[in-house]
């Protein structure tokens, strides 16, 4: 993997800045890296209660205990390398407040202060920061986990699915280094179709992929997507060169309330991260939105992800050389995707391939928590 070396040296703290009276309304929670000041400004009651499928790893404990190092809260926007938009982008959207956001953006533009706009979504489509005849110019830095890579535009920065530690809360707290064997284990756990597409569908989704999706509805687009997925699995299922370990779900976590059914839902995420732990590698694949939150878990176990590319961005592609630490195989591709397995495995001696797993947890460890990746982008953006 090709590190730019200077982005590890956390000599100097990145000072941020907000004004929650342009919060997207009063109970929205705050921006991922504004976390901690909330909770100072608000108590740990007021928006910060996380997915009820992540609370389990708790993935804000790391920003939580090590944000001081990295980051310094000011009051005064003069005195920050970059003002943070207080909410996410979609809570101004869900509840018709644009224009709050708008009104904060263009303060700190009158104040020659770069803004940070955070959209953690399923929406591909670019964003559009105006709001009747206001507007922003100087565009802020866009951080979002889904759009088209082919596509990005400049201000455009590829946010990853942000995990808290898994191997801490169901791994025993290290990793556990798989030995390779004469055929390899590949695991996926979670949702698939029942139908998969048909060749002639498949044909199809792949020219929808390179025109974007952008013409389709969310509905539709998870029905083709989840369809794809079930085409994979199932071209997996049939090769000979590995053995395979598939749960294949019909909704989102097994369907169970995640709000409501604590055992099912523990059962659940039992079944998922020992999957993980089984297997060599794990299939990434796109869900409703253009990203793969699994591919950041698996990194996070030490497991190698086969990362099915449908122009799907990834975090510091400049610093990162992600073929180096994953199985890359284009959509138009799949049909080889055992081959390509089966030929990464292969090419691999023991000591490569306990390596490899080494690497996938640092680069997670390293570049991928949250409090890390928003500390190396703004770094790199201020040099």
């Amino acid at each position: 993997m090709r590190y730019n070396k200077h982005l590890f040296a956390m000599s100097e703290r990145i000072s941020l800045y907000t004004n929650w009276r342009y919060k997207a309304r009063p109970e929205a929670p705050p921006s991922f890296i504004l976390h901690p000041w909330h909770e100072d400004t608000f108590g740990t009651s007021v928006g910060i209660k996380d997915k009820s499928e992540f609370q389990d790893v708790d993935r804000f404990r790391s920003l939580e205990e090590n944000y001081r190092n990295l980051f310094g809260y000011v009051s005064d926007p003069a005195d920050a390398d970059f003002a943070v938009l207080p909410s996410d982008w979609k809570h101004y959207k869900r509840a018709a407040t644009i224009h709050q956001g708008i009104q904060f953006l263009d303060l700190m533009q009158q104040l020659q202060k770069r803004s940070v706009v955070q959209y953690n979504a399923d929406d591909d489509l670019p964003l559009d920061l105006r709001t009747g005849v206001s507007c922003v110019p100087n565009a802020p830095l866009i951080v979002r986990t889904s759009f088209n890579a082919s596509k990005k535009r400049s201000n455009e920065y590829a946010m990853p699915g942000f995990v808290g530690d898994p191997l801490a809360v169901y791994g025993g707290g290290k990793l556990n280094i798989r030995r390779k064997t004469l055929r390899p284990t590949i695991s996926f756990c979670g949702w698939s179709a029942s139908v998969p597409l048909s060749d002639r569908d498949l044909d199809h989704f792949h020219d929808l992929v390179d025109e974007g999706l952008s013409d389709l509805d969310a509905d539709t687009q998870a029905e083709l997507v989840y369809a794809f997925r079930a085409k994979v699995l199932n071209t997996l299922q049939n090769s000979r060169k590995f053995q395979t370990d598939f749960i294949r779900r019909g909704e989102y976590c097994g369907g169970v309330d995640r709000d409501r059914n604590s055992e099912g839902l523990l059962k659940v995420r039992q079944e998922y991260f020992r999957s993980l732990n089984n297997s060599d590698y794990v299939v990434c694949i796109r869900g409703k939105g253009n990203y793969s939150y699994r591919f950041y878990e698996t990194l996070a176990w030490g497991r190698i992800p086969i990362f099915i590319d449908t122009d799907s961005p990834l975090p510091f592609s400049d610093e990162i050389n992600w073929r180096d630490n994953c199985v890359w195989v284009d959509h138009r591709d799949v049909g080889k995707t055992g081959d390509i397995v089966a030929a990464h495995y292969h090419d691999m001696d023991f000591e490569q391939y306990r390596q490899m797993q080494i690497n996938n947890r640092k680069v997670w460890e390293e570049m991928l928590t949250l409090e890390k990746y928003f500390y190396h982008l703004f770094t790199a953006i201020k040099r």
